[in-house]
């Protein structure tokens, strides 16, 4: 119909004015927009009818920045759901612009304002006829198609209004009495406002399904329009319908769906004249809970605090029961995740397990209250935040994983090598090099493991749920099970087959055989033992005097030495250095200086901890360990850095620096540097093995 000028400068008027400092647009022209959405859009319908908002503003007494003490504003609560602001007229008087909930506007208007052409406005009774046509034509039909209502009214005094005064007949929502001031208002129309979903939004309501998150609706919308943007993203489906018997359209089945005053009204108790709230009651409809309209920062508090203390997983009975009806209940306490954006909001928020802020539209308390603060406002980011969440706990368990498997190897070793020799075979620096160098930088790789979409695939993380969990007690005890008995095998068994003596107690000596044509055939096969640690002594005066070693089998092999062709050749003396299978080819090690054998040990450790540590990215069982490794470039880079240290240290003769980190000065050499690299490989072939036969055959995956 066509609209009266009148009409429109009214409606265009109260739009600049009874909307709130903080809602603003950008420049003309541009598509930016800055706090509560809703009243943003209402001042885009101002501009198309021609009115600037800000000269709007500027211009009228008691709303400019000048002379706002000469107005009045009532600010929007959830318990009046509208918002007024009043100001003086230029002709006298005073006239109150009041906007809110459709039905609630409604209620407090007697008239309406005709929607004729011409100057004059006609403003006629309202009738209930009227109100009637207006709910079924308008506002059911705006609802239907997800459409926010909004009513706008007016009201004129002669002079200024008693603000405080109250109306004998009128509540508010919660059952207050209504201010005067916004009573025997002059209807001006009903407004639609569409706020059309995201298209990621329907999206990322099924991931979090898939992830066993719940997502339930709290709005303060009304339930039509509530139950329509329900169904449109996704969380109202077809089984939360009954079919009609009728043959009209699927009905919803009970508490689906719920106004906050009727939810409030079940969940609470008169006690003493007083409400008290009543978890059972509350149990018996969070399960179905799917939208809660017309709801209050009050019902919000309400959900939280319900839903936090409810025990419902503990009644078997029950649980069973939801289950044959399609619902599944958490094994263990809710975890609680709430959005809000207003001031009142904040209590819910702080409540809530997660709070999560809205960071453009929300208010400033209530990003304080907030556990985190979306900045664009999207609910697709609250699954990226479940998916960064979840990514954490694991990078955490990830290490935790490796981390222990070190320590149950190393302890194992230690103490088995503390009882047999009294020696530890890992000296307290190599641990150290393992704890700053390893783990340090084994940590930094696992926690940049980037977040998959099969984290949310699985389920939550019950609260009571240790974070060792039976796979990662698998993994461990198996991998150690493999490191300790390759660890124990060099330590006992190695020596008799690499030819090397036991732990520290011998190093490598050098020993020259004398070639000398004067002395008796005898002499010749003499072993001598030149050390020059040695001191002279009465016997020796001459330290650099070569002793002779009477052991025949020591005479007999290094007479051997004379017709090597790879021999060390000095003068007329003939260097012959073993690494024989009989400890006395070996110096006494008084000094306990590092040995070749535990450098061995050492550093086999190393390389296998090194391999584990791609096992340990993976930790529910998974048979390929280098999925997605291209991912994290952190770790291929890390590993390789490790490897590098590790090379440094065991493999390269440092000489006398080797004793700062009690390994061989000499250095392994390659074969041995070899066999620590393929033992190493094993450990990714255990893994499959381990995956494969033990998990999955022993011991069922579905324990796990």
């Amino acid at each position: 119909q066509k609209t009266s000028e009148a009409v429109k400068d009214i409606l265009g008027r109260l739009l600049c004015i009874c909307t709130m400092d903080e809602s603003s647009l950008g420049a003309p022209g541009e598509n930016v927009f800055k706090g509560n959405p809703t009243e943003c859009a209402l001042l885009v319908l101002a501009e198309s009818l021609g009115y600037d908002y800000r000269k709007v503003r500027a211009e009228t007494k008691g709303r400019s920045e000048q002379t706002l003490k000469d107005g009045k504003v009532i600010m929007f609560s959830s318990a009046r759901k509208m918002m007024s602001w009043a100001v003086p007229k230029e002709d006298g008087g005073w006239r109150i612009y009041c906007k809110g909930a459709s039905e609630v506007v409604m209620s407090r208007c007697t008239k309406t304002q005709a929607s004729e052409s011409g100057e004059d406005m006609v403003a006629t009774a309202l009738e209930p006829e009227a109100v009637t046509q207006i709910e079924e034509t308008v506002i059911h039909a705006f609802a239907s198609k997800a459409m926010r209502t909004i009513g706008v009214a007016y009201r004129d005094f002669d002079s200024k209004p008693d603000f405080d005064a109250v109306s004998s007949t009128i509540t508010n929502q919660d059952g207050t009495p209504a201010q005067e001031v916004e009573t025997e208002l002059t209807l001006i129309g009903i407004m639609g406002i569409e706020d059309p979903l995201r298209p990621e939004v329907p999206g990322a309501i099924e991931k979090c399904y898939t992830a066993g998150i719940d997502v339930r609706m709290v709005t303060g919308d009304n339930l039509e329009t509530a139950v329509a943007i329900a169904k449109a993203c996704g969380i109202l489906r077809d089984e939360h319908f009954a079919i009609n018997e009728t043959g009209g359209p699927p009905q919803m089945k009970k508490f689906r769906a719920m106004e906050g005053k009727e939810f409030r009204t079940y969940v609470h108790q008169t006690v003493n004249g007083e409400q008290v709230f009543n978890q059972d009651k509350f149990d018996e409809i969070w399960p179905y809970l799917r939208v809660l309209a017309r709801s209050s920062p009050e019902d919000k508090l309400t959900l939280a605090k319900g839903l936090n203390a409810s025990m419902l997983f503990k009644n078997t009975e029950r649980c069973q029961q939801l289950e044959k009806e399609g619902i599944k209940i958490f094994p263990d306490r809710q975890v609680v995740a709430m959005t809000g954006d207003g001031t009142n909001d904040a209590p819910a928020l702080k409540k809530a397990d997660v709070g999560f802020a809205m960071g453009q539209a929300g208010t400033q308390v209530a990003k304080d209250a907030a556990d985190i603060v979306l900045l664009k406002d999207n609910f697709a980011d609250i699954v990226v935040a479940a998916l960064w969440g979840r990514n954490v706990y694991e990078s955490i368990s990830k290490f935790v994983q490796f981390q222990l498997t070190v320590n149950i190897v190393a302890v194992t070793v230690a103490v088995v090598g503390a009882f047999y020799k009294q020696d530890s075979p890992l000296a307290a620096t190599q641990m150290l090099w393992v704890n700053l160098i390893m783990d340090s930088l084994a940590s930094l790789a696992l926690a940049t493991e980037p977040p998959t979409e099969d984290m949310l695939r699985r389920p939550p993380v019950n609260r009571s749920k240790s974070m060792i969990t039976k796979s990662m007690w698998t993994n461990m005890l198996g991998h150690a099970l493999y490191q300790a008995v390759v660890l124990l095998f060099l330590l006992f068994a190695f020596p008799d087959i690499g030819g090397m003596p036991q732990g520290t107690d011998y190093v490598k000596g050098l020993h020259y055989f004398k070639n000398v044509d004067w002395m008796p055939e005898e002499a010749k096969n003499s072993c001598l033992y030149l050390d020059p640690d040695w001191e002279a002594t009465a016997e020796w005066p001459d330290k650099n005097e070569p002793r002779p070693c009477t052991d025949t089998k020591i005479q007999e092999r290094y007479a051997q030495c004379v017709d090597d062709p790879d021999r060390d050749e000095q003068d007329d003396e003939y260097k012959c250095s073993y690494f024989g299978g009989d400890h006395k080819y070996w110096k006494p090690n008084p000094t306990k200086a590092p040995s070749l054998h535990y450098t061995i040990i050492f550093n086999t450790f190393v390389v296998m901890t090194l391999f584990n540590e791609i096992n340990s990215r993976k930790l529910h069982g998974e048979v390929n360990v280098f999925h997605n490794i291209t991912a994290n470039p952190y770790f291929a880079s890390i590993f390789v850095l490790i490897a590098l240290f590790q090379g440094i240290v065991g493999a390269i003769p440092l000489g006398e620096g080797g004793r700062f980190i009690k390994v061989y000065g000499d250095g392994m050499g390659g074969m041995y540097w070899l066999m620590a690299l393929l033992i190493g490989l094993g450990v990714l072939v255990w893994q499959q093995i381990f995956v494969n036969i033990v998990k999955k055959i022993v011991v069922p995956a579905a324990e796990l």
